[in-house]
């Protein structure tokens, strides 16, 4: 941990995005107590945080909110919506170092407006966020009399003797505890602390014992780590104020074609606004909305042989975690339900939700990327793909998604034939950031790799993207990882129904993109 005592190196140089603010207050507590007793608390139990969870400390805010002592000399309090401000203040400033939570650790029961202030600064959504404790909430078990002790009593003068090694002996002549019995806590509002003790010490400390003390203190401190433990790991998982509420599922039209193509390029993402349009218009596309912007789309469309592609499957970064994945597959699975299967190309970082839904695992397809040339075609005699190519390639293999890549970039469209029979085809598209490439049949490894040549021809020198079949790494991708292919990433086959008959097609070298497949 780093403190208030450390140097700026050595602040620079810790790797903690924790930080921690003790918050105490300057007050009467009786004549046995100092002004500073709960900023003495503040910062035990703050070290003892800072400490367990490896932290930044700052020094402890010694003036906060005392309003209900408002009557005694030595008692200063800022107006609550100066603290407010001071709080807001001081989390810009860890904000801007990079800090990414603030625990605010109060030592004063009435510092109120610290929890109001946390509330409207998470509640923005911020990169910083603000975890509120206050450590005496968490010495309840020990709490057995049914008394009021709320202020100097035999808890906190318990509590100050064992952590400030003092003995703090009470000596007061004058009677202890709630003298206006019919006030409550709540009662502050309206009334000061010196309507329910005119001495100022609502509360028992002629019963105060450093053992008790030592109890309060472990107990504080054991449960303050398991609950800030609990909190950051929630954080972690979804930081989000709103968690995974007010969250809906709506139906996309070519009117979100805008938002949709924002989406994927915050992702950074391939797709352009011709990928949305072939979804919107021969499958669907669902959003999560929130606040009417969409937050994650997962998108389906029809393939050969009855099955369903399903694609798209984005969720901005900040909403991961809630859910939505599950919610949008779901309800395409309902809405496709009368398709004998469905598949998609999975990350490894969706499998997992995936197979929760009843996706069972298939080969992996290889993202190489292509760059460079790799010379003419020497094999086949190559054309543009037309309208009667399509018809002769058959119903398989070319149904309406391959049909619409054709009308959409036919210049990525080939057809390579040896003796006026076709061996080899392929189709394309363009994307945000390289030419896709894909599907692409083929006879033989031989006549593959020719049509490689030709797409490195087609996209007159821009990088090309190439998800090989996993079921030709040995003769076919292997050698063109030899001759330059550069291997970004893997996905996994899965499907969901009935097997697919041209699931490990010999004919197929390369899937159109984890979105059309």
């Amino acid at each position: 941990m780093v403190d208030y005592t450390n140097t700026a190196r050595d602040w620079a140089m810790t790797r903690s995005d924790l930080i921690i603010l003790p918050v105490g207050s300057l007050e009467q507590h009786g004549d046995h107590l100092p002004l500073n007793s709960d900023c003495r608390i503040a910062e035990y139990f703050s070290r003892k945080l800072a400490e367990h969870f490896h932290a930044a400390m700052l020094p402890v805010l010694p003036i906060a909110s005392s309003l209900e002592h408002t009557g005694w000399r030595g008692a200063f309090t800022f107006k609550p919506e100066t603290l407010m401000s001071v709080i807001r203040d001081i989390a810009e400033c860890a904000e801007m170092q990079n800090y990414r939570v603030m625990i605010v650790i109060t030592g004063h029961g009435g510092n109120f407006p610290l929890g109001p202030v946390c509330r409207e600064w998470n509640r923005r959504d911020r990169k910083l966020k603000l975890i509120l404790q206050h450590p005496y909430e968490y010495g309840a078990p020990l709490f057995t009399s049914g008394r009021m002790d709320m202020h100097s009593g035999e808890y906190e003068t318990s509590l100050l003797r064992y952590i400030c090694q003092e003995p703090f002996p009470f000596t007061g002549d004058f009677p202890t505890g709630n003298v206006s019995g019919d006030l409550m806590q709540s009662d502050l509002n309206t009334f000061g602390v010196g309507c329910l003790n005119p001495n100022g010490v609502p509360g028992h400390p002629e019963d105060a014992s450093v053992e008790l003390g030592q109890k309060l203190a472990e107990m504080m401190t054991a449960r303050s780590i398991a609950l800030l433990e609990s909190r950051l790991a929630r954080l972690k998982k979804n930081p989000r104020y709103s968690g995974s509420g007010a969250l809906y599922l709506r139906k996309c039209t070519l009117d979100d074609l805008e938002e949709l193509q924002a989406l994927s390029e915050s992702v950074n993402w391939n797709q352009l606004p011709g990928d949305w349009r072939n979804f919107l218009e021969l499958g669907g596309v669902w959003s999560m909305i929130h606040l009417n912007r969409i937050v994650a789309t997962a998108a389906w469309v029809p393939r050969s042989n009855g099955t369903v592609w399903i694609g798209l499957v984005i969720t901005k970064p900040e909403w991961r975690g809630c859910g939505i994945a599950t919610r949008l597959m779901r309800r395409i699975m309902e809405e496709t339900a009368h398709y004998p299967r469905r598949m998609l190309d999975a990350s490894d970082m969706g499998a997992p939700v995936y197979r929760k839904l009843g996706f069972l695992d298939a080969p992996r397809i290889h993202r190489l990327e292509l760059s460079g040339a790799y010379g003419k075609p020497s094999l086949l005699e190559w054309s543009p793909m037309t309208e009667a190519d399509l018809r002769e390639i058959g119903d398989t293999a070319a149904d309406d998604l391959v049909k619409k890549l054709q009308q959409n970039a036919p210049e990525l469209a080939w057809i390579g034939r040896e003796n006026g029979r076709i061996k080899a085809w392929f189709a394309g598209r363009y994307g945000l950031r390289t030419v896709q490439f894909g599907p692409l049949y083929a006879d033989a490894p031989v006549f593959a790799l020719d049509a490689v040549s030709q797409m490195r021809s087609a996209a007159d020198g821009r990088n090309v993207t190439l998800d090989a079949a996993g079921w030709h790494r040995d003769d076919f991708m292997q050698q063109l990882l030899e001759n330059g292919a550069e291997r970004k990433r893997d996905f996994l086959r899965m499907y969901h129904g009935e097997p697919d008959p041209d699931l490990a097609n010999p004919a197929c070298f390369a899937a159109a993109g984890p979105e059309y497949g």
